[in-house]
């Protein structure tokens, strides 16, 4: 292709590339088909933006939040009685190494089957997680009472107190635990809750902690827990069930 005629391409792609949450490629429309409301609200939150590498006993190398993506979708079409929202957040990439390109990746999915996909820009709007509730809101289905509500997060440890650099491609921006419950705030209509909020981030024990640690802690507390295939904690086979801010001095 002619010099001039591949810069007109690359043009045409990064203005295609402008809006700030595109027209989502919709399978079938949430309401067609006589569907009846979801039984389960699930929203899963997979931040990939940061050193998510790691190898497993074999030595392979895999990207986690690739890997939770893949078990995320497969939930979703497991999953007759669920609409499932899927977001995955990216580093920011550039085409040609000028024009930026979208760096979140939005899936829908309901009764098991894929509704709604499209890519997003992750830095519109003054809140956190601006784009993924305009995209939630726009494409939830109407709930009944009994709907159970679940949030689940997938990244590094939130900070609770600073929390700049935490997405690595926006060195600036501030991520920290009143960011997360802000955000939350946009996944739930007046009047609801979330019934359950899952937070995958290798904080540690409070029973670790001898301050914490005393007869009885784990009363009334259903613990499930698997150690960790690899890392520090592999060999840890028991949790009390509570989590701690490890405090660094």
């Amino acid at each position: 292709m002619p010099i001039a005629g591949a810069a007109c391409a690359a043009l045409a792609l990064f203005f295609l590339s402008c809006a700030s949450i595109p027209s989502a490629h919709r399978e079938a429309a949430p309401g067609d088909g006589g569907m009846l409301p979801p039984r389960y609200s699930l929203v899963c939150i997979i931040h990939g933006d940061g050193g998510y590498l790691y190898h497993d006993t074999d030595g392979n190398a895999h990207k986690a939040d690739e890997v939770t993506l893949v078990k995320a979708i497969m939930v979703s079409e497991r999953n007759p009685q669920a609409e499932m929202f899927i977001f995955h957040e990216m580093r920011r990439r550039h085409f040609i190494f000028i024009f930026p390109r979208r760096d979140g990746t939005f899936y829908y999915y309901r009764n098991g089957s894929l509704i709604a996909k499209a890519s997003y820009w992750r830095d519109q709007g003054e809140s956190r997680f601006d784009p993924e509730t305009e995209l939630y809101n726009r494409f939830r289905a109407e709930g009944s009472p009994e709907t159970v509500s679940i949030f689940l997060y997938f990244g590094h440890e939130i900070p609770e107190f600073g929390g700049t650099g935490y997405d690595a491609s926006y060195g600036n921006r501030a991520f920290t635990i009143t960011d997360l419950a802000e955000g939350l705030k946009g996944f739930v209509q007046d009047s609801t809750k979330i019934d359950l909020v899952v937070l995958s981030t290798e904080r540690y024990d409070c029973a670790e902690d001898p301050a914490y640690a005393l007869p009885g802690m784990n009363n009334g507390v259903t613990v499930l827990y698997r150690a960790p295939r690899f890392g520090r904690m592999k060999n840890k086979e028991s949790h009390s069930g509570w989590e701690c801010w490890r405090v660094v001095k």
